[in-house]
């Protein structure tokens, strides 16, 4: 985090972009509070007075009117100065930019908040990103000590926390599908079969940094488990250690600094026949070959070529998806994890029972991975497409009538981006249908907000001659201040973008406003001037309320002259009362659909 201080001193920010750029940063977050001027000389001016308060209270050598100058600097000067600093950082950080892998943007402050919850929840925001697996362990234990020790004991009612890491199934043996057991697994056959040496402060640092962010207490609970169930031993001393009662073991697992020093190791077990032919079956349906042996190698080897090509596959659209914006299913994500994990493992007996032990993971991974490449390649434009349309609609949303079929497709859209269920054919092929009926409602909305627009300045333009000759004005000052308004015709139809088109009747209503406040000005320029050459002094302008339709009525479609007069009757009532206490602005005139009904 760089201070008000720093960007004084001239950090940039495209400075922070290229640093976190770096391989040793992708998992930092830069923060860059704003240039505050005079930032330095408050800080410096507080700190000095600061140290000269101190050291002349501490010092028996001055007098006692010194003594009291320091106290009296101390409780008024000095908060004062302080309170100064610390609002020069808040305002920085109000301002501040938040950096992260090349890209920045500014903290966008709500109302009510105070600079570091805003900060606070900007912040916030990376963590799914740089923790993406925090969630299949999100749970922290609050007494591990006595966790370890239940677990070894082989505890039967454990507290909350611990059976909310799901260490042991129905039965009470190790369920091999938790995801902390599972990844502790994992982690350490892969650095087995490259002959590393894993010591508890390798594990703990591995599953406590991103993408994990894993309570590293929970991770010696889960290896407290294992020991007990007998597939990982204790190296104390290059001793080995399995029994679960051993009081060296339970105090190298209790104490982190001990833990920390111990060394693990993956116990390996024989393959039973029905995980072999369970893992074939299993293989066979995957890859579609029928000659595999039932051996360990022979499934290893059939599981690195067909692994390999869906990975890369699953990598593609990865790459595609996340700039894309595709949500990704959760069985995508689970498939592609398992196949990393199961690839990593050197050992073919590691590898058979990884492979075992992930199989429903394969299965729906695997279609998923299939559907989503395919997607890619026939649909990745369209999908594209598609985003950039519903992200258009969405920005002017507030403005599209009810019920319509922009508003069918907007849903269809964030129903299969809940769900991530875009590349299934059925959902696609309705969504580009209702995409097609939504682009051809839009086109008649554009033109409706053109001929809209262009309605009320050409009402505008049409009324000037009379406002001029009203007024007493010259009457070719018509051209030079119809000027704005002919620009802004000319460039209606060069308009295609939603948001600006939506928004050209409320600039046109600017225009026609300023064109009011430019007939105002002309008017005062003319003011009779007092014989000692100064203008008549106007009359002070009062405070400006404006008046709208909705002030008076909520039902504004008119069909008879009574209700019209009704109408009519609450707005001259409405404006009559302002009238005594501020001057009145009319507001808007209503949008195309109820001047129609008028």
């Amino acid at each position: 985090m760089f201070s008000p201080l720093a960007a004084l001193s001239g950090t940039k920010v495209p400075d922070l972009e290229d640093q976190s750029l770096r391989a040793d940063e992708q998992h930092t977050i830069f923060v860059l509070c704003d240039r505050i001027p005079g930032f330095d000389q408050d800080l410096n001016h507080f700190l000095a007075m600061r140290e000269v308060v101190s050291k002349w209270k501490g010092d028996p050598h001055k007098s006692e009117e010194a003594h009291k100058l320091a106290a009296e600097r101390e409780a008024n000067d000095l908060d004062k100065l302080e309170r100064r600093a610390r609002d020069g950082i808040k305002i920085g950080i109000r301002q501040a930019q938040v950096i992260f892998r090349g890209s920045s943007r500014a903290l966008a402050p709500r109302s009510g908040q105070t600079p570091g919850e805003t900060l606070r929840a900007e912040l916030s925001t990376f963590w799914p990103t740089l923790y993406p697996k925090f969630e299949k362990v999100p749970v922290r234990i609050a007494q591990e000590q006595k966790a370890i020790l239940d677990v070894l004991g082989g505890e039967k009612n454990l507290a909350t926390d611990v059976r909310a890491l799901r260490l042991f199934d129905k039965s009470g043996a190790l369920d091999a599908h938790s995801p902390l057991l599972d990844a502790i697994r994992i982690f350490l056959a892969s650095r087995q079969s490259k002959k590393e040496r894993t010591l508890g402060k390798n594990l703990l640092d591995e599953f406590s940094a991103p993408p994990y962010g894993w309570d590293r207490n929970a991770v010696r609970v889960g290896v407290a488990a294992s020991v007990r169930a007998g597939t990982i031993k204790i190296l104390i001393g290059k001793m080995p250690h399995t029994n679960p009662v051993d009081p060296a073991l339970q105090k190298a697992l209790r104490d982190s600094r001990e833990f920390e020093k111990v060394e693990l190791v993956l116990e390996d077990a024989e393959l039973g026949a029905e995980v072999l032919e369970e893992t074939r079956a299993l293989l066979m349906k995957l890859t579609g070959k029928r000659k595999i042996d039932e051996t360990p190698a022979a499934l290893h080897e059939a599981m690195e070529v067909f692994g390999r090509d869906k990975l890369a596959r699953a990598e593609k659209v990865t790459d595609w998806a996340d700039p894309a914006g595709l949500p990704r299913p959760k069985a995508f994500d689970d498939g592609k994890e398992a196949l990393e994990g199961i690839l990593a493992l050197a050992n073919p007996m590691h590898r058979v029972k990884e492979t075992h032990a992930r199989a429903n993971d394969l299965k729906r991974g695997v279609e998923s991975i299939d559907q989503l490449a395919t997607f890619r390649e026939k649909w990745g434009t369209a999908f594209t497409e598609l985003k950039s349309f519903a992200t258009q609609l969405r920005g002017i949303e507030h403005l599209l009538p009810s019920g319509g079929t922009i508003h069918s497709f907007l849903g269809e859209y964030e129903a299969a981006r809940a769900g991530a269920r875009f590349a299934e054919p059925d959902i696609w092929k309705s969504l580009q249908g209702a995409k097609a009926g939504a682009a051809l409602e839009l086109q008649s909305l554009l033109t409706s907000w053109r001929d809209e627009a262009r309605q009320i300045v050409e009402d505008a333009l049409g009324r000037l001659p009379g406002d001029l000759k009203q007024r007493l004005l010259d009457e070719k000052l018509a051209k030079e201040m119809a000027a704005p308004i002919d620009t802004f015709v000319a460039t209606l139809d060069a308009e295609i973008e939603p948001v600006r088109v939506a928004a050209l009747p409320s600039r046109a209503q600017r225009l026609v406003d300023d064109l009011g406040a430019a007939l105002r000005k002309e008017v005062e320029k003319r003011t009779p001037k007092l014989p000692g050459g100064s203008r008549e002094t106007p009359e002070p302008a009062r405070e400006t309320r404006r008046v709208r339709f909705s002030d008076v009525a909520t039902v504004r479609r008119v069909r008879t002259e009574a209700e019209w007069e009704e109408l009519q009757k609450k707005l001259d009532e409405r404006v009559r009362a302002l009238l005594r206490d501020f001057e009145v602005e009319l507001g808007p005139r209503p949008r195309s659909a109820l001047r129609t009904a008028l």
